[in-house]
């Protein structure tokens, strides 16, 4: 989920990754009245899709997905048009939005199920937007590195496959990571998932580890809230995934934490 300046709350349903229908919803916030929808058609988001996260450019006209497509093996960035009610998918299954080949390691327990038949390494995951929506900044979970393009290329329908993919730009090193946040100052939060930290890149491309926190199962989503305070929804992912709702039980409470990171940063961002 998301808030965007316009005051309108965005909610994203992966549908059981395409299994079922994959939707956007959006909630005026003054009216809590649902004021759009839209039904991902399958060419956009099918079967074997899995719409992850979302960021929403200041004019609240163009919504930026990633689809990590866990089940398809097809990542994509999907850019969604709010005023023209359509979609489409763009960046599929370049070198920035598939994973390495690394295995997350949380505290000496592998993210490797079902006797190894199964290893996470989601693609596309984490993504966020720059204050003014000029950059998209994007990277594999499983991955080293944090990429970033310029919106206006994104939009710009003109450009092959091809051409998009040549104005990616690797933007420096990250953790394996989940969520991101971006605050006025262009720093941008990273959750490393493995570690319970979060670390931020700053424009200089040096990175910081700003919290660690044994309490931090698996840091998940970021986003800020009044009062700069920068809030972390730790979905204890490790702990929940394929699990039988006895032993998610078992392993309750589950926290969202909070902290303040020092700049300024917009609400809901």
């Amino acid at each position: 989920m998301a808030i965007d300046r316009q005051n309108r709350l965005w909610l994203l349903d992966d549908g059981l990754q395409g299994i079922k229908q994959p939707r956007l919803l959006a909630f005026d916030l003054n009216s809590d009245q649902l004021v759009k929808r839209y039904d991902f058609p399958s060419e956009i988001a099918g079967f074997g899709s899995f719409l992850n996260d979302l960021q929403i450019d200041p004019a609240g006209q163009k919504i930026y997905i990633a689809d990590t497509s866990t089940l398809a093996k097809k990542p994509a960035i999907i850019i969604y048009d709010t005023e023209q009610n359509s979609a489409r998918r763009v960046l599929e299954n370049h070198p920035s939005v598939v994973e390495q080949d690394w295995i997350i390691n949380v505290r000496g327990n592998k993210m490797v199920l079902w006797w190894g038949l199964f290893v996470v390494k989601p693609a596309v995951d984490s993504i966020a937007l720059d204050r003014y929506g000029h950059w998209l900044y994007f990277g594999p979970m499983a991955h080293d590195s944090m990429f970033r393009v310029k919106t206006e290329d994104l939009n710009n329908r003109s450009l092959t496959p091809a051409e998009l993919g040549a104005k990616v730009e690797n933007f420096g090193s990250k953790p394996l990571s989940d969520g991101l946040s971006m605050d006025l100052e262009d720093n941008i939060y990273i959750t490393d998932v493995e570690h319970g930290a979060i670390l931020r890149l700053g424009p200089d491309k040096k990175l910081t580890t700003l919290v660690k926190d044994p309490r931090l199962r698996w840091p998940d989503g970021l986003s800020f809230g009044p009062d700069n305070w920068l809030y972390i929804s730790d979905s204890a992912l490790q702990d929940v995934m394929f699990k039988s709702k006895k032993y998610i039980r078992s392993k309750a409470p589950y926290y969202i934490f909070k902290f303040r990171p020092g700049p300024t940063g917009l609400a809901g961002q």
